[in-house]
């Protein structure tokens, strides 16, 4: 994959786009609407500076649990709601 893809980040050994996120905060910003992914992943940095894997899931269900689109053209979403719904 050529850096700074715009609508996904890797794809995997399916053929599936996946968008990856990694986050030291209790929520991720989505790309709007325009994502090409299908899967997200999202990766957790603790303080101790280790990562863990969050969320490995479809990315229909942040895209719907993800607010509405902010002025710098992002969507915010929760790492609880993500995790609870």
């Amino acid at each position: 994959m050529p850096p700074s893809n715009t609508s996904y980040d890797a794809v995997d050994e399916f053929g599936t786009r996946v968008e990856i996120k990694c986050t030291t905060r209790k929520s991720i910003a989505l790309s709007g609407t325009d994502s090409t992914a299908q899967r997200l992943v999202v990766v957790k940095l603790a303080a101790d500076g280790t990562a863990s894997i969050v969320y490995d899931g479809p990315m229909s269900r942040a895209l719907e649990l993800a607010g509405r689109r902010q002025s710098n053209g992002q969507r915010a979403l929760s790492l609880s709601k993500l995790l609870n719904y």
